[in-house]
């Protein structure tokens, strides 16, 4: 009886902890990808990373986002960011669907976007790229920006059926950094790069309504 208890509290614990937290260091995972073994995310140390699941190639709204990413590929590479997409299909399948994209978009693809294969799913595992009551097979478009030192700073899921706004991945990407840059100034709704970043201290009702 006891045994089956402990199992129990175990079964309930993963689900609870069940991604990682603002903060914490991301889940270390090795697979093999393009024949070769990658430790995600350690093996990017160093470098912001937005890393994005998604439950399809070639259908509409996957594709949009890539693009999306390859044509603000710049503004991310200049904030020492690594765009990496993370989903169980093949490198075949992926060469295929990148070329498409070049094909039809007119865009080259830049050395600061990565597929990864996550043939094993490990990765969706450690990092909840699953939700079955939506679908037990297919990832959902979860986010997460991790700093250079592999902790998660953003997490952001969407169904598998709505595209995220890439615009808003940078401009809160933007904002991490800048907060990081004033020692953990913050910065107000719909913030823009460039914009003030305040310091959060301490004030009276009356003082925060006339500011």
């Amino acid at each position: 009886m006891m045994r089956y208890i402990v199992i129990l509290i175990g079964c309930l614990t993963t689900l609870i902890y069940s991604f990682p937290k603002i903060l914490e260091k991301g889940p270390s995972v090795t697979i093999e990808n393009n024949q070769q073994l990658v430790t995600f995310p350690d093996d990017y140390r160093g470098q912001w990373l937005v890393c994005f699941s998604f439950p399809n190639v070639f259908s509409p709204v996957c594709t949009s986002e890539v693009v999306k990413f390859i044509q603000m590929s710049d503004q991310f590479d200049r904030a020492n960011t690594k765009i990496l997409g993370i989903a169980p299909f093949s490198q075949q399948h992926y060469q295929l669907w990148l070329k498409h994209i070049q094909k039809e978009n007119n865009i080259a693809i830049p050395a600061n976007l990565e597929l990864l294969s996550d043939r094993t799913r490990l990765i969706s595992e450690k990092y909840d790229f699953i939700h079955p009551a939506q679908t037990p097979h297919k990832n959902i478009r979860a986010l997460y920006i991790l700093d250079p030192e592999g902790r998660v700073r953003a997490a952001l899921f969407y169904p598998m059926f709505n595209g995220r706004n890439v615009t808003e991945v940078y401009r809160l990407l933007m904002a991490i950094q800048a907060s990081d840059a004033s020692n953990n100034g913050v910065t107000v709704e719909n913030w823009q790069p460039g914009d003030k970043v305040h310091q959060c201290v301490p004030c009276s009702q009356k003082k925060a309504q006339q500011q």
